[in-house]
């Protein structure tokens, strides 16, 4: 019997990063449509941290666009030839949101679908309960899931959080799509995870053989 606890307990451990994030938005709900130059244009949504979500796009040059495209879930920034773009998304609760969720959390994780020039800083931002503010900035971040700890964050308490924005500075005719936004148990170990899914395989084959000799 123990052989089979200690399995359960391999499995569980192995899944316990994903079963406790919390959603910021995965654009599923509330499509919208923005030419530059639009401030502060305000969607309800279900999927969206605190109900809604407002967004803001300015550009430089000749023209750019924002677009959420629900319910295949992207949010997309295109760019004409020789311009540039600023767009902002911003979430806000009127309570305090624990992102943490019994110490299980400590990242957010943006999920870049694509960037082609990789040519774009994003920067995210966070205030809680008692005002404090701070953010931190990706610079050209390329595509795939982006881990910022919370730890990025000096004065925050990520218990009480009320605001959330992403603020993504646009590169010369960049064109870029993101999937999400969610917090996450980031890798604290020096193991990669393709190695530390081969370490977890490779454990759970030995426990079921030597449970069967």
């Amino acid at each position: 019997m123990n052989i089979y606890i200690l399995a359960f307990t391999l499995v569980t451990s192995f899944i316990s990063s994903s079963v406790h994030a919390t959603l910021i938005d995965d654009f599923s709900d509330g499509s919208m449509h923005l030419v530059a130059d639009t401030l502060n244009s305000y969607q309800p949504s279900l999927s969206a941290f605190g109900g809604a979500r407002s967004v803001s796009i300015t550009k430089q040059g000749r023209n750019a666009k924002a677009d959420i495209i629900a319910p295949l879930g992207f949010y997309a920034l295109s760019t004409d030839a020789q311009s540039s773009a600023t767009s902002t998304i911003s979430w806000a609760s009127s309570v305090g949101v624990d992102l943490v969720e019994n110490v299980f959390n400590n990242a957010f994780a943006l999920d870049i679908y694509s960037n082609d020039l990789q040519n774009s800083d994003f920067i995210l931002s966070v205030s809680d309960s008692a005002n404090n503010h701070a953010s931190f900035t990706l610079f050209n971040a390329g595509q795939g899931i982006q881990n910022i700890t919370f730890s990025s964050f000096v004065g925050i308490d990520f218990q009480q959080i009320n605001d959330i924005s992403l603020q993504i500075v646009g590169g010369l005719e960049a064109d870029l799509v993101i999937s999400s936004l969610s917090t996450t148990v980031a890798q604290v170990s020096s193991v990669p995870t393709p190695a530390a899914f081969l370490l977890f395989s490779s454990s759970l084959v030995m426990l079921i053989s030597f449970s069967r000799r």
